[in-house]
């Protein structure tokens, strides 16, 4: 019992630190693009700035998603000991929410490279 436990609140500590980190890091990302819009260089055009605010906006979206499924994928393994039903939907949660994280990460990079990017060429 004490494994279990250990294990579940090892699941949701990675859950929180994956939903503050995506939080933060593209709410951060998306002030300093905006505060800095006045003085980028010119060789990054304002649509693809704009472009960018706009993908580290919406993960900020996801984050919030990814709350929702870690929230269900906890729910779903703490009913999990009376339901195997409960426990095929909380592996599901999980893998989504793993994939999640996967489209995010893929996501925070393009809004940085289309910044980056014009920088490059």
């Amino acid at each position: 019992m004490q494994q279990h436990l250990n294990h579940r609140d090892l699941m949701q500590q990675y859950a929180q630190g994956s939903i503050r980190s995506t939080l933060v890091v593209n709410g951060a990302a998306a002030i300093v693009v905006l505060s800095q819009l006045s003085s980028l260089p010119q060789d990054i055009p304002l649509n693809l700035a704009g472009l960018s605010v706009l993908l580290f906006a919406l993960n900020i979206g996801l984050g919030l998603t990814l709350w929702i499924i870690a929230f269900e994928a906890t729910r779903r393994k703490a009913l999990a000991h009376r339901n195997v039903a409960a426990l095929a939907k909380a592996r599901a949660y999980h893998r989504a929410g793993a994939g999640l994280i996967l489209v995010i990460i893929a996501i925070f990079l393009t809004a940085c490279a289309l910044l980056v990017g014009p920088l490059l060429i």
